[in-house]
């Protein structure tokens, strides 16, 4: 018959294996891109309004694309990609969730009389109309937990997080040279015909801080706060 373990040893077991998790949190920086107030990327033209967010667990990109004009948007997803290690993923490859009724593959393209005509688009280019907004996600996973960092990279500190609460944290800072991970966003668009002359918008980002931890996103505070420009990972 096995024996059990005597229960002084069980708490014992638990905390080494608590222990063993690490954390670590990803912030990202861009060249030519502005944060807003929840510190999600932001660009705009006559045109769009391009949001990138990147928080949450494993570096998803979620990206938010508000149609400025009086008329329709088509971005080909196609043609839209994301480049990290020299190799181009197209968007359209990854899973895509859309939010809000407005998405169709059917637009209308003129008035025969009382009947309206309309074409079917690819799979791959989405219409946005006049003044909406799609919100995408996930689009792509950025990376898992970097272990290649040397520890003499790294420095010990207490990182504040709520009301005088500090938790003990690894910390690594990083320029665009120097960073462990870089990547590049490259959004194709139409405007008015979905065979118009393509525009593209092409922006670069990277990681700037990395912090490993034993504390998970609900004791760092700065996660709860969403905020566009940090996600995690765990290693156990």
């Amino acid at each position: 018959m096995p024996k059990s373990l005597p229960l002084a040893v069980i708490p014992f077991l638990f905390c080494v294996s608590c222990a063993s998790t690490t954390y670590q949190y990803a912030t990202i920086t861009s060249p030519d891109m502005v944060k807003n107030d929840r510190r999600e990327f932001v660009v705009e033209n006559d045109s769009l309004r391009l949001t990138y967010n990147f928080s949450g667990k494993g570096g998803l990109i979620h990206i938010s694309i508000q149609n400025k004009m009086g008329v329709p948007v088509y971005i080909d997803w196609q043609r839209s990609a994301i480049i990290a290690n020299d190799k181009a993923r197209p968007y359209a490859a990854q899973e895509m969730k859309v939010e809000g009724n407005f998405q169709s593959n059917t637009y209308n393209y003129r008035n025969i009389g009382q009947v309206q005509a309309t074409a079917v688009l690819p799979q791959t280019i989405e219409f946005i109309p006049p003044r909406a907004v799609s919100n995408k996600s996930p689009m792509y996973y950025l990376s898992g937990f970097n272990s290649r960092i040397p520890d003499t990279a790294f420095h010990q500190l207490k990182y504040p997080v709520t009301d005088g609460v500090t938790v003990k944290v690894k910390k690594a800072t990083f320029t665009e040279t120097t960073s462990p991970f870089s990547f590049r966003s490259f959004i194709t668009y139409m405007v008015g015909e979905p065979g118009t002359k393509p525009i593209a918008l092409e922006h670069s980002f990277y990681i700037s801080e990395i912090m490993n931890t034993g504390s998970g996103p609900v004791e760092m505070a700065v996660n709860k706060s969403n905020r566009g420009d940090q996600y995690y990972s765990i290693r156990y």
